[in-house]
């Protein structure tokens, strides 16, 4: 797969052509078990959830072989694929070209961006640019079905309750999953001031995490 090409398509923005410098570097997606200790004895393992599809692709800008815009534009179009711009959120990716046939039917979004070797035209233009673009799947926050939660008051005192964070969750996941609106992940905030201060709403959790409900 060497010399092959990959097609970044997103569901906004500009599409992109590139070339691959090496075999996709494609995790997760199968496993998921984890062992739990006992004496004297082989660990037993319980399954805990398909882990995250990811993909690495390293990437070859190099106008002899593409030709077409410069590279410092291919350069801006690949960076606006991890940016949200004008929108809450950065565009989702389609894949084609030299990956797996399953893959390209993945709805994937950009991770990380990291520029390598470069070469430069006597203009000082770039020719050629060496890129590492990491990608995992995307799974919509609104995909996520809230649950119904009986009230926990009782002679007129709200009971606490507590969520246990899991999996890819977010704070504005579990908003909708235990809340029923992932807009009141500032509750959440509000009520787990010293454990949640200045934890982005839509970055992921540690597994295990306890949060405070009221």
């Amino acid at each position: 797969m060497p010399g092959g090409r990959v097609n970044l398509n997103p569901s906004r923005g500009s599409d992109l052509t590139l070339i691959l410098a090496a075999p996709p570097d494609r995790g997760g997606g199968v496993g998921g078990f984890d062992p739990v200790e006992r004496a004297l004895r082989r660990p037993a393992k319980y399954w805990k959830g398909s882990p995250d599809d990811t993909i690495s692709l390293d990437c070859i800008i190099d106008l002899d072989a593409i030709g077409g815009p410069s590279v410092e534009r291919r350069l801006r179009v690949l960076r606006d694929m991890g940016q949200p711009g004008d929108e809450e959120e950065p565009p989702t990716i389609r894949l084609d070209g030299d990956v797996w046939d399953h893959d390209k039917t993945i709805t994937w979004v950009m991770d990380g961006l990291t520029h390598g070797e470069r070469l430069w035209n006597p203009d000082g233009t770039l020719r050629r640019q060496a890129v590492k673009i990491d990608l995992s799947r995307f799974e919509d926050v609104a995909e996520i079905k809230a649950i119904r939660v009986r009230s926990t008051r009782k002679g007129g005192k709200r009971r606490k309750r507590t969520a246990i964070a899991r999996g890819n969750d977010t704070l504005r996941s579990i908003a909708l999953r235990e809340l029923g609106d992932a807009t009141r992940w500032k509750d959440l905030l509000r009520w787990n001031k010293k454990k949640l201060k200045g934890v982005d709403p839509d970055a992921r959790l540690r597994s295990g995490t306890h949060i405070s409900i009221r």
